[in-house]
């Protein structure tokens, strides 16, 4: 047993392990527990004093970084589509944690060469869970829009009046649409700008239709006139848009589908190996050659994930 946790601490790339795992414990303790006692303890006297509350050695960090505060803002706009409160730190904390796992696997490996890729597609996970959510959230404002401008121009051509308008028509469309028409008809009976409202509108639905509706509307406040015609040939182009895309979407997302479940096959096909030859799994982490093959798979799963995104998205 003693010879055994000898020749385990004898190898650098084990010791390199313990270390990586070590700190990466070391930085979520401190980052989410540490700071979580931290914050009830001072809840109180923070409130009276009116101090700053301290904040952890990354999150010190991360706030010295433009482009770290950067990401966040642009984060915070892409999730608001979402109607849900997102902590855009967090996230970014995740990332990082996602891609040191990245780092422990490629230690594991004992294979150098995959660290960066590995970093990649750890650092990737979180954004993709976050783009499905979005991605699911836009295709429901998308089934949504015909309906809700088919509405507006109905009722606009009776009451003749925006506000109104979009007042009337809210309460008879589905969530989570009719969520964003109630939203924009508060901040604008609230006497909002009536710029800020509409773009704020564009942005939470984020539909290529409702920023080119925002800009209509703005015009429209700002210099008066009749949109109805315009409103009706948009309405058009949605329907044959719609059209177009209930073609292409099921072979897509088979395609999608089909392209996850094969890269899923490579790390299970490696793991089920390990365990039924492990003397044939070695190959893979003790000789150049086999380290050489584990990097152009890992690579390969890289760009075949990539670019079955770019084609689904497209």
């Amino acid at each position: 047993m003693l010879k055994e946790i000898l020749n385990f601490f004898s190898s650098p790339y084990n010791i390199t392990f313990i270390v990586f795992l070590l700190l990466g414990i070391l930085m979520i303790a401190y980052s989410q527990v540490g700071k979580s006692i931290e914050r009830r303890k001072n809840i109180i006297a923070e409130r009276g004093s009116g101090k700053k509350q301290k904040v952890g050695f990354l999150d010190q960090i991360l706030d010295k970084s433009e482009f770290a505060r950067r990401y966040e803002d642009q984060f915070r706009k892409r999730v608001s589509v979402l109607d849900i409160e997102y902590d855009a730190r967090k996230y970014t904390k995740l990332k990082l944690y996602s891609g040191l796992a990245g780092i422990l696997v490629a230690i594991y490996l004992k294979n150098i060469y995959v660290v960066i890729p590995l970093i990649l597609i750890g650092t990737s996970i979180p954004t993709a869970i976050i783009e499905m959510k979005i991605k699911k959230r836009v295709s429901l404002f998308n089934d949504q829009i015909l309906e809700a401008f088919q509405m507006f121009i109905t009722e606009y051509t009776t009451t003749r009046s925006v506000q109104r308008t979009i007042v009337d028509i809210g309460p008879k469309l589905k969530n989570p649409l009719r969520k964003e028409f109630e939203r924009l008809a508060r901040k604008l009976n609230s006497g909002e700008p009536v710029e800020e409202c509409f773009v704020e509108f564009a942005e939470r639905t984020q539909n290529k239709w409702t920023l080119i509706f925002a800009q209509l509307m703005i015009t429209y406040f700002r210099n008066g006139g009749d949109f109805t015609e315009q409103l009706l040939n948009i309405t058009k182009s949605i329907t044959n848009e719609k059209i177009l895309d209930e073609t292409n979407s099921t072979e897509l997302s088979s395609m999608r589908i089909i392209n996850i479940a094969m890269n899923a096959l490579v790390p299970i096909a490696y793991i089920s190996n390990k365990f039924i030859n492990p003397q044939d799994a070695n190959v893979f982490v003790e000789t150049g050659i086999g380290k050489t093959i584990m990097f152009c798979v890992v690579i390969a799963c890289s760009i075949s994930l990539y670019i079955g995104k770019k084609i689904t998205d497209a």
